[in-house]
């Protein structure tokens, strides 16, 4: 009689592990569908375009935009500015589903306060842009959340068209609530080599 030389697994041993594989692809899942604002310097959110600001660094620069802070300690532009764009983009260049945006309108003096913004996102690192909001803002402290369709993006843009100032605009805080497009999810990310260096984004964003 002829006796298979190979261990058989059993079923429990099976069961086991395919409760195993079944926790790791939920803990994955998870990391991936929290959300976190993206622009914040704590998250590894980038400003990368800074039109004009009161002083370099600190209270009334431009660090004061997205340094996670929704307080009147925020940014102020220079003098007798016209229409500006600030540009953001996430950790790692990493692309991302964004499903919110909020704005403490907060200034230091109680006077220089913005008003006519639109918020763009883009896909392609800033070549193009769609606008996905647009709001006056009250000339008082508040904290306002605009809720979008979730959109896919690797930037964002914040334009402030105008105040209710002609000296000096100010603005407390910006963000921008998402969650990072997992990779490796062919159905979320399009491919697993997103940027065509052939090399898996898997190794990127592991």
């Amino acid at each position: 009689m002829y006796i298979d030389p190979r261990r058989k697994r059993s079923f429990k041993k099976t069961l086991e592990a395919n409760f195993l594989l079944l926790v790791a692809f939920m803990l994955v899942s998870v990391s991936y569908s929290q959300t976190s604002n993206l622009v914040a310097t704590s998250n590894g959110g980038v400003l990368i375009s800074c039109p004009s600001q009161w002083d370099n660094v600190g209270i009334y620069s431009c660090q004061a935009l997205n340094d996670d802070i929704l307080n009147n300690d925020g940014w102020a532009s220079a003098q007798n500015t016209s229409a500006l764009n600030f540009d953001f983009r996430f950790s790692g260049s990493q692309t991302a589903f964004i499903s919110q945006f909020r704005i403490n309108t907060g200034t230091g003096e109680d006077v220089y306060w913005s008003r006519d913004i639109q918020i763009f996102t883009s896909n392609n690192n800033g070549t193009t842009w769609v606008l996905r909001q647009t709001a006056t803002l009250p000339n008082s402290d508040n904290t306002l959340t605009y809720n979008i369709t979730s959109v896919q993006a690797n930037r964002v843009r914040l334009r402030i068209l105008d105040g209710y100032s002609n000296d000096f605009w100010e603005l407390g805080e910006f963000e921008a609530i998402g969650s990072f497009v997992d990779q490796c999810d062919p159905a979320a990310s399009g491919n697993l080599d997103t940027d065509g260096d052939g090399v898996s984004d898997c190794l990127l964003y592991p």
